[in-house]
């Protein structure tokens, strides 16, 4: 039975045979300076997060200038847009069930706005699966990676280079595009870019802006990250936890924990509720009135209504608007001169309510006192009347 397409240089875009697909119930995850060509003796075995489903592979190269794509009649290289039209219009893709999900083997695919598994799902009506780093296809002895075996099997190798984000599968749903190109009119048109002013007097154009799809520990999608990418390698795991973030403490300055009158340390229930709607997370840098947008030129300064407007933009958000919690550094605190907080501002922009904190904050979201006021908590601001 056929498994999907490889457009490879050995595939030529014919079908993958049942006996030549990898293993799709785990897959391998590796963690380095070089992405392995054969099974690495510190890969990582890793259930695959789309369940016991049989999925459609799909395989492809990167090319400079879009996706190296080499089909019976040859050669081309093809845009995400004219490669995602060929996939859905094969019959590996017609000839199946829209409830059967597609894995994209392309390398970073999922990375950054990863418009490639986004226009795929909406043309193909399916879930779509793509990675956000480098992958390999390797064989190992039937017994597994490590195990003794006169057979061999493939295995999709993920890979994480060492001081760098990646190595993560992301789910992309069929509906995620669909209020946004009923607004802006055509598949052919997304990615949308906006201008969005900065605090300078100058613009920044959202194609420039580093961001990175944050998802919980089974790939569904809960926010989005505005950090370099050095910089999101590291809190990449702690993001992965912030959907089940409950309580949170105060800390004071030194990092020392707040303690009641008890002298015990008491947690604060964080005020949105996850289990009723899940909120939209937006990590990033920031300050009182202003926000950090990572580019490849350096920091760009915006305030909270610019960052509103970004978010609006957002394909994910635009089809579920939803409370949004910035985690961002005093993003929740007014005064000193300051009309608005942040928070206030995207509140008023998006016209959903907003969870901010007054104080720097922590990786598990405790929030810093201020020494002077006291202050140093999670607050909610409500969207204020046009």
């Amino acid at each position: 039975m056929p498994m999907g397409l490889d457009y490879r240089h050995d595939g030529a875009g014919q079908l993958i045979p049942h006996t030549l697909s990898p293993r799709l119930d785990k897959f391998l995850l590796h963690t380095g300076d070089h992405l392995p060509s054969v099974i690495p003796a510190d890969g990582q075995e890793v259930s695959a997060p789309w369940g016991s489903v049989r999925p459609v592979l799909i395989v492809a190269e990167l090319d400079p200038d879009g996706i190296a794509a080499v089909t019976p009649g040859g050669h081309k290289t093809l845009g995400i847009h004219e490669f995602a039209r060929a996939v859905a219009s094969d019959v590996a893709i017609t000839g199946t069930s829209a409830q059967v999900p597609i894995v994209l083997l392309v390398p970073t695919a999922a990375a950054g706005e990863m418009p490639l598994p986004r226009i795929l799902a909406h043309l193909t009506g399916r879930a779509v699966w793509a990675t956000d780093g480098e992958f390999a296809l390797v064989t190992a002895d039937r017994g597994g990676p490590g195990g003794p075996g006169r057979e061999s099997e493939s295995w999709i190798l993920l890979h994480r280079h060492t001081g760098a984000d990646g190595g993560q599968w992301l789910r992309t749903l069929p509906t995620d595009l669909d209020v946004q190109i009923a607004r802006i009119g055509s598949v052919s048109s997304y990615p949308e870019s906006i201008d969005l002013p900065t605090l300078d007097g100058e613009k920044v154009n959202s194609s420039e802006i580093i961001s990175h799809t944050l998802v919980d520990n089974h790939g569904v999608q809960v926010g989005r990250a505005l950090h370099q990418v050095e910089e999101q390698y590291v809190r990449q795991q702690h993001f992965a936890h912030l959907a089940e973030v409950t309580e949170y403490f105060r800390h004071h300055q030194d990092g020392n924990v707040e303690l009641d009158s008890s002298r015990k340390a008491t947690p604060l229930p964080v005020p949105w509720k996850p289990a009723l709607v899940m909120p939209y997370f937006l990590p990033a840098h920031g300050s009182i009135r202003k926000v950090h947008l990572p580019t490849d030129s350096g920091s760009r300064i915006i305030d909270g209504k610019s960052l509103g407007h970004w978010l609006q933009k957002r394909p994910s958000f635009e089809r579920h608007p939803r409370p949004t919690i910035l985690v961002i550094c005093k993003s929740g605190k007014d005064g000193e001169q300051v009309d608005s907080s942040v928070a206030q501002e995207v509140a008023d922009t998006i016209r959903q309510k907003v969870y901010a904190p007054t104080g720097p904050i922590w990786a598990d979201l405790s929030v810093e006192i201020d020494p002077n006021t006291g202050e140093g908590q999670w607050k909610t601001f409500h969207p204020r009347n046009p």
